[in-house]
């Protein structure tokens, strides 16, 4: 590999390239679910998700999202906090091929029109309420409930 400059700051042990496998992302989920299924996932104010649970309600909203019409390529917005339900929306987007945009939900509404700026996709303009994929907005809801998607994390319920 060609020497950058960079590298000169590497420790020695540090290689200058990685090698990665040639699978999708969502592929690696599946690994650890199959692999380590009652494992806990995430823990989230003390609720816990195992591996397993945590692909089970990705392909629930998956199947949700490809009803409502995502597709291989479409970008889709997704604004929510670091939680269980981001992964589980995160890994149910990239399983469809689909690109996830991640959005600081700090921004509020300010920040998605900069964000939707140069967006391409059959969803047209880019709407609070109706195409960005977060806590207590709309097709959120609908895909989540449509999906069955256990919002509820053990005794406890998380809400924006």
């Amino acid at each position: 590999m060609e020497e950058r400059r960079w590298h000169r700051f590497y420790d020695f042990w540090v290689p200058r390239s990685l090698t990665y496998p040639r699978q999708p992302l969502s592929a690696l989920l599946d690994f650890a679910a199959n692999q380590y299924g009652e494992r806990t996932a995430t823990i989230f104010y003390g609720a816990t998700l195992s591996y397993r649970d945590l692909r089970s309600q990705s392909l629930r909203l998956a199947t949700a999202l490809d009803a409502l019409g995502i597709r291989p390529g479409d970008r889709v917005g997704l604004m929510l906090p670091n939680c269980p339900q981001f992964l589980i929306a995160f890994y149910a987007i990239l399983r469809l091929g689909a690109v996830v945009v991640p959005l600081n939900p700090a921004h509020g509404d300010h920040g998605l029109p900069f964000a939707a700026a140069g967006r391409t996709g059959r969803a047209g303009r880019l709407r609070h309420r109706e195409t960005a994929l977060g806590g207590g907005f709309h097709p959120a809801d609908r895909a989540a409930g449509a999906a069955g998607v256990n919002a509820d994390l053990g005794q406890r319920r998380w809400r924006p």
